[in-house]
């Protein structure tokens, strides 16, 4: 962090255009816009992003207005949510075709014509989504991937939380490998993993199975797993991962060898609980390591907070 940030406006403009944004290009590579939101990111310090977002939902209007002036990252954090809530509210998806959306770090909304859910949802604002979820997945017990308020809201809400670290509905779960058959259109196969050489069988990365119309779509979200040689997806196709890619997991080993997936979605970018110097990737390395995954031939996308991405069966593409 060095010198004066951007401006309000200068972000509310920057905003505009990443919330048009497509994770399917690169043409926000380097922009403006990505520039500006990366500087002013930048601004704010992980003591300053937990105050905030700890706050939840209920910070009124006139003192939000001063919150943003005083941290314009703030705005993009809370307008990218605007467009997935909306999203969620407004959009459902055709008999064949599954939308997902991402909120935030590695947080995914999935919209099936049937069901809709989430997988490590950490937001200040997350409990307003709670109408619309039918269940949540939290890959491991780290406060980035999801909130203890959250957690606590769904399972007030009666709604299960399927983890193996919250005590929640029957959703909890120590086992390290079990299958969840959750209706005849939404298969969840859990295992485990290791998150670093220390966090040994500490993560549960969860291959979801959601048929729609006539086809299958397979996603696999496999949070801060460690060695790509522990993904072992049941399914032989994946259409979907979504990866940390800087926590030891080489990319192109993932897309080559193991998950093989017809397109890596790289996660875990600008997370601000972490320092600028330690864990906080910015866009630039989000596509250092699309890249990597391209140079093996394989299909990488970098989507942005709010970004919606549709699968649908016909045609195979997003």
């Amino acid at each position: 962090m060095s010198g004066p940030g951007p401006r309000l406006d200068e972000v509310k403009r920057a905003t505009e255009i990443l919330l048009c944004s497509d994770g399917a290009s690169d043409s926000l590579r380097g922009s403006e816009a990505q520039k500006i939101l990366q500087a002013a990111l930048d601004q704010v310090t992980p003591e300053e992003y937990k105050r905030f977002y700890q706050r939840g939902s209920d910070i009124p209007a006139t003192e939000l207005a001063e919150i943003y002036r005083e941290h314009p990252a703030f705005y993009w954090y809370d307008a990218s949510f605007e467009k997935v809530l909306n999203g969620i509210r407004s959009e459902s998806p055709s008999p064949g075709e599954i939308i997902l959306w991402l909120v935030y770090n590695m947080g995914y909304i999935i919209k099936t014509p049937t069901h809709c859910f989430c997988v490590d949802l950490h937001h200040r604002r997350a409990d307003e989504l709670i109408p619309y979820l039918e269940f949540a997945l939290v890959t491991h017990n780290h406060g980035d991937h999801f909130t203890s308020a959250f957690l606590s809201a769904m399972d007030a809400a009666g709604k299960k939380v399927y983890s193996a670290f919250f005590p929640s509905c029957g959703g909890y779960s120590k086992e390290s490998e079990r299958e969840l058959h959750l209706a005849e259109d939404l298969t969840i196969h859990i295992s485990e993993s290791d998150h670093n050489d220390f966090l040994h069988r500490f993560v549960t990365p969860f291959e979801i199975v959601c048929k729609s119309g006539n086809g299958t779509c397979v996603i696999l979200h496999s949070g801060d797993t460690w060695r790509a040689r522990q993904l072992h997806p049941r399914s032989e196709k994946v259409d979907f991962h979504m990866v940390h890619p800087r926590v030891g997991l080489d990319v192109r080993e993932s897309a080559r060898d193991t998950v093989k997936p017809e397109v890596t979605l790289i996660s875990h970018l600008l997370e601000l609980h972490h320092s600028f110097d330690k864990w906080r990737w910015s866009f630039a390395d989000g596509y250092e390591e699309a890249d990597k995954v391209r140079s093996v031939g394989k299909t990488a996308y970098v989507p942005m907070w709010g970004e919606k991405i549709i699968w649908k069966d016909k045609t195979g593409e997003v």
